[in-house]
């Protein structure tokens, strides 16, 4: 049991490698996918809750990111229409 928990924990630790060294920002899953199969995941949508999500590409965007990265970051085809969507149920006002 020792051992399967050291290979989990040396798992965690080079997918947070991968994420740290990468060129622009990783989610976690990205990260896991990068370490496992060596190419980001193309999945359709994104997981989490919205306002997670939300506040997520609020930070992305105030770090200088553009729109077409949040969108590779996210796996989101059209992030702005996401962004206005979510913006409109959890935002209200300002980014």
């Amino acid at each position: 049991m020792y051992h399967v928990m050291q290979i989990l924990n040396a798992d965690n630790w080079c997918a947070l490698a991968v994420a740290i060294c990468y060129r622009r920002y990783l989610t976690p899953e990205n990260a896991f996918s990068m370490y496992d199969t060596g190419n980001l995941s193309k999945s359709k949508g994104i997981a989490g809750n919205g306002i997670e999500n939300y506040r997520a590409i609020v930070y992305m965007k105030k770090h200088g990111m553009r729109w077409r990265e949040i969108g590779e970051t996210l796996g989101l085809r059209y992030p702005q229409s996401y962004f206005c969507k979510l913006k409109n149920e959890y935002g209200g006002g300002k980014e």
